[in-house]
């Protein structure tokens, strides 16, 4: 079933661990777009120029329209960390620097344990979903109209007098298309959702 309300980060937040003579930075930031998501992939390479390697996920949408992405030989690691979380709409990346002369191949591990740790230190927040819908009324039917609106939760946030009633209405996804049907039934046909 669709739910309209999803878990994401508030804001950027970062953990740091050490293994085998590499630094492990794990960095978690709300990203709502694939183009937002690559902007901050890009400006994690130039905070840390001598990175040894990248490794990101990013979970956007809900589903059915859900978008997934990961890189890197252990993106999937990164992947399961959003996922078991049920976090959306949210980057996570581990950046990997050298902090001896030679440091030796990374783990599976310590990439999630950065990248875990990143996520139990933001701030995690639940979000739902709004559409905003149109309803074209016949003044006659206003009031049972606002009061049906009021009833499902839905805020009317314009209104508009052409020849006839133009009404803005912001209410959940998940109760958009309940709203339609409830508004035609009550007034006859006479209210259409533009």
């Amino acid at each position: 079933m669709f739910s309209d309300e999803f878990k994401t980060v508030e804001t950027r937040a970062e953990a740091v661990i050490s293994d085998r003579g590499c630094r492990f930075i794990g960095v978690i930031v709300p990203a709502d777009t694939m183009e937002k998501a690559d902007v901050f992939i890009q400006t994690l390479r130039q905070e840390y120029p001598d990175l040894l390697d990248c490794v990101y996920a990013v979970r956007l949408g809900l589903q059915p329209d859900r978008t997934l992405r990961s890189n890197g030989s252990v993106g999937h690691v990164i992947l399961n960390i959003l996922e078991a979380e049920d976090i959306t709409n949210a980057l996570l990346a581990v950046v990997r620097e050298a902090q001896d002369i030679s440091p030796k191949s990374a783990s599976d591990q310590a990439y999630r344990d950065a990248g875990l740790n990143a996520v139990r230190r933001s701030k995690v927040v639940t979000r739902i979903l709004y559409d905003v819908l149109q309803f074209q009324i016949s003044r006659d039917d206003l009031e049972t109209v606002s009061r049906l609106i009021t009833d499902h939760r839905g805020k009317i946030i314009q209104t508009v007098s052409e020849p006839d009633l133009i009404l803005s209405v912001k209410i959940r996804k998940i109760q958009s298309e309940a709203l339609k049907k409830i508004l035609v039934d009550a007034t006859h046909g006479r209210t259409s959702a533009l």
